[in-house]
């Protein structure tokens, strides 16, 4: 993709359907949702976000050989009593 200035629906596009359906372009997607909180003028908006949101299980290979094929119940997250806010 060449440097120069897109319209957010074509980056959006180019975040989410290229260079394959499914894959994601994170760091494009990024300045699409940056640019849209800019707009807003919400990009200071405060979020209490509870320290268990960033808590996900985590499964490797082994836990799926160990099952005889099935996946792995999900377990809940750990719950923390910190928090903290989104900048």
């Amino acid at each position: 993709m060449a440097s120069g200035n897109y319209a957010l629906s074509e980056l959006l596009d180019l975040a989410l359907g290229t260079p394959e359906i499914g894959a994601v372009n994170f760091n494009i997607l990024h300045r699409v949702l940056h640019a849209i909180l800019l707009r807003l003028e919400i990009s200071e908006f405060r979020v209490h976000v509870d320290g268990s949101d960033f808590q996900w299980p985590i499964f490797c290979a082994a836990d799926y050989r160990n099952q005889a094929g099935s996946p792995p119940k999900p377990t809940a997250p750990v719950k923390s009593k910190t928090s903290m806010s989104l900048k």
